[in-house]
């Protein structure tokens, strides 16, 4: 499978409108969030919070389980989505991770949470066949 982007035209395809106001950059979850990344290395710990699980269920709801990706490539084809992707990595903007809607780099508002099959959610990280999509070899093997 190949990368996929993400991109708002994609996600405002297949979602309503922008709300007129998107909310702030939530400050106080940023440091929350860079503090357990730098206590812990990852941010496993937001992903089983109470606020998180709520807010995954409505984004899946909202596309009634469907997966973005699948649904663009073929709307005939129904394929469960059982993962919510952060169009604005968690990572760079973790005052964003638990706002729908957001704003990127340009001041644009951008879908931020994408419902995705597996599949689809490793496509997009550039992830396929179980692993990291690996580089072409500088040079050819001879053997």
């Amino acid at each position: 499978m190949v990368a996929v982007d993400i991109d708002a035209q994609l996600a405002a395809a297949f979602y309503p409108d922008p709300p007129d106001r998107v909310p702030p950059y939530d400050r106080d979850l940023a440091s929350r969030l860079r503090e357990m990344g730098r206590r812990t290395g990852c941010h496993r710990d937001f992903y089983r919070s109470p606020a998180w699980r709520r807010l995954r269920a409505e984004v899946l709801a909202s596309m009634h389980g469907e997966s973005l990706v699948e649904l663009a490539a073929s709307p005939a084809r129904f394929v469960r989505a059982d993962t919510v992707h952060h169009v604005l990595r968690v990572s760079r903007w973790p005052g964003y991770a638990l706002h729908p809607w957001a704003l990127d780099e340009e001041g644009r508002v951008v879908r931020n949470l994408i419902p995705l099959s597996h599949a689809a959610h490793d496509a997009v990280h550039g992830r396929a066949f179980g692993g990291a999509v690996r580089n072409t070899p500088l040079t050819e093997e001879w053997w």
